[in-house]
């Protein structure tokens, strides 16, 4: 539980050393910023700690369902990905339930254990995946607003 204090103080010290930029997040309204609330919660942690956060969040999720119509399934983050291009290298995690999931059996699994090396690698490569996607999709959505606007 330390260990998991002491990232919530890396996240704020973060957040004060760069204060002019914005916390972007693909459904982080719904998904995300509820989860921080609860993990400070079970920490025994203030739920003001998460303000800087909260005042500087994007959630680019909600910015494109209120103004942006594509020809997606979902307006899930893999789908605006696909229709846009983004290739991913992961392949074993297959969202961010199974994400949780996975993250789950890996704290289970023993120290030494091939497997959870493995797993590791394949975790990280989801959240590396995660995190090019969702720059690559806010990118284009800016250039959807922009070429709305000449």
């Amino acid at each position: 539980m330390q260990e998991q204090k002491e990232g919530v103080d890396a996240l704020i010290r973060f957040l004060a050393r760069n204060r002019d930029l914005p916390v972007v997040t693909w459904a982080g309204k719904s998904a995300d910023l509820p989860a921080l609330r609860r993990h400070l919660k079970r920490l025994k942690l203030e739920p003001e700690r998460l303000q800087p956060l909260v005042e500087r969040h994007v959630d680019a999720f909600n910015y494109a369902w209120r103004g942006l119509r594509l020809p997606v399934p979902w307006l899930n983050l893999k789908d605006v990905e696909q229709y846009i291009g983004v290739k991913r290298a992961s392949r074993e995690v297959l969202d961010g339930l199974d994400a949780v999931s996975e993250y789950r059996r890996y704290r289970r699994l023993p120290a030494a254990s091939p497997k959870k090396a493995a797993l590791r690698e394949e975790l990280i490569a989801y959240n590396r995946d995660d995190l090019r996607g969702l720059v690559r999709v806010v990118e284009r959505l800016k250039e959807f607003t922009h070429a709305g606007n000449t």
